[in-house]
């Protein structure tokens, strides 16, 4: 699966003429990874065990993870 979003990140730029390294593109793919895990870990304090569409916001708490402000909006 890591070889698929690699390539992905490529096409992408390459599809706006943007030339890109492969050590580009690995930091990159490294970023992707901790924006993932990091909304992994925000669905998983939520104590949510299915993310549906209408969950879906739990993923992007904020860094205090203060739930009342996003149930707000």
């Amino acid at each position: 699966m890591k070889v698929a979003v690699k390539k992905r990140i490529q096409e992408s730029f390459h599809k706006e003429g943007i030339q890109i390294t492969l050590s580009a593109i690995n930091l990159l793919d490294d970023e992707l990874s901790r924006i993932l895990t990091k909304w992994v870990e925000n669905v998983k304090w939520c104590n949510v065990k299915r993310v549906t569409p209408d969950l879906i916001w739990t993923c992007f708490l904020p860094n205090g993870r203060n739930t009342d402000d996003i149930r707000r909006s």
